[in-house]
């Protein structure tokens, strides 16, 4: 009988062995952080640039003393390394290379997720966050040069260095979220980061998203309501209110308006297709981007299939590409994880300490999980490893509880 419980031991201990005397653990943890921002910034380049550089520092992370230790010290950290085998073997069973290949970059992403949680305190994650309103801004820099090269085409979607417009499109949602959360928690450089917002929605604009501004206004009442900032939100009422009746004034301010229809049919189109081969491997599905394996597979004989990278809904997607038991392992760890956000909360309210970062992963998680019903751009992996590094932020809250209760008890002795 196979015993988890060794097997569970025996990864840990692998992990979390290191040789102090080879390197400093200081210079390690500091080089640590230098790749994590570095990886930040490889979100705004080409996709393969970017996986690849994300692989790299994943795997270095995996090898270096100092990190590795880092990866299973989580609660739920086993559930992402039973639902990767899984997942790989799934789509090695089937022949689906490319979501074999996904779920190594996958795994890395993964890794940077929980390395740069247990590195993070409040000045680094500020940084953090600091660097990918940069690369975002810098995507929406190039993003208005893409838009004056194509001045003459009326129907051009600008992407920047993105695979697709949408995805260019919710990396710049993301990075306004963030640049919100500064404008929130930074008193003195609020008025830079309401400029860099300015600029990535002028992304947004080029990008010609039609659900994203909705998904935009969402995220931020959110976070502003959520931090008590009533005065902004009454402001934030009014433009909604100005921007409504403008709309009903000009139809044409909502980009591509009269492609709606369209645009519904073929998310239905896909979502009719998605469900039709859940039901052939409804236990462990095929992998990563099964919807793109079946496409290839079948389309020379069907051109009515539509054609997609994936499922456009996130919950259907997860279910096409891992099925039940893939999909119950990730909404698994999901709830440990806002367990564990919703722990911190309440601590740090306890202790009249903020949790500004706890509301914004809320407020970005929420606003995420519905625009996930009709897109999937969220888990591709530059737009996907920003949200992963949103949400490493609670490792600073986790800290900070962890400093707080040392002191306590410092005191009680």
């Amino acid at each position: 009988m196979i015993d988890l419980k060794n097997i569970k031991s025996s990864i840990k201990q692998f992990f979390c062995f290191y040789e102090e005397n080879t390197l400093s653990l200081n210079v390690i943890t500091s080089m640590a952080q230098s790749l994590i921002l570095i990886a930040a910034l490889s979100l705004f380049l080409p996709y393969p640039a970017t996986a690849a550089v994300v692989s790299c520092i994943g795997a270095s992370f995996c090898v270096l003393p100092g990190t590795r230790d880092k990866i299973f010290c989580h609660k739920g950290s086993f559930i992402l390394l039973i639902f990767t085998l899984i997942t790989a073997t799934a789509a090695l069973c089937h022949g689906n290379w490319t979501g074999l290949l996904r779920t190594g970059i996958f795994a890395m992403m993964i890794v940077i997720f929980l390395v740069a949680r247990s590195l993070n305190y409040k000045k680094f994650f500020e940084k953090l966050l600091t660097f990918l309103t940069f690369g975002g801004t810098f995507s929406a820099v190039v993003a208005s040069i893409e838009f004056y090269n194509n001045l003459g085409n009326a129907n051009y979607r600008c992407k920047s260095f993105f695979t697709n417009p949408n995805f260019f499109g919710i990396a710049m949602v993301l990075v306004i979220f963030i640049c919100a959360y500064k404008f929130i928690i930074d008193s003195k450089g609020k008025w830079v980061y309401f400029t860099f917002a300015l600029i990535n929605a002028l992304g947004l604009i080029f990008s010609k998203s039609m659900s994203l501004w909705l998904v935009l206004v969402i995220g931020i009442f959110m976070l502003l309501f959520l931090n008590h900032k009533y005065k902004l939100v009454a402001i934030m009422l009014g433009i909604i209110a100005v921007a409504i009746v403008a709309i009903i004034a000009v139809p044409s301010l909502i980009p591509r308006l009269k492609e709606l229809s369209l645009t519904f049919n073929n998310r239905v189109t896909i979502w009719n297709f998605a469900i039709k081969h859940f039901k052939e491997t409804p236990i462990f599905g095929r992998g990563f981007y099964t919807y793109k394996f079946l496409y290839n597979l079948y389309s020379s004989s069907d051109p009515t299939i539509y054609k997609a990278s994936l499922s456009h809904n996130i919950i259907l997607d997860s279910l096409l590409c891992h099925g039940i038991v893939g999909t119950g392992l990730i909404f698994y760890y999901i709830y440990i994880f806002f367990k564990g956000v919703a722990n911190c909360k309440e601590k740090l309210k306890a202790k009249s300490e903020s949790y500004a970062i706890s509301i914004f992963i809320v407020s970005v998680a929420v606003t995420l999980f519905f625009y996930g019903l009709i897109d999937t751009t969220i888990i591709f992996v530059q737009t996907g490893m920003i949200v992963l590094f949103i949400a490493s932020g609670i490792g600073t809250e986790e800290r900070k509880i962890k400093q707080l209760e040392e002191s306590e008890r410092r005191k009680e002795e």
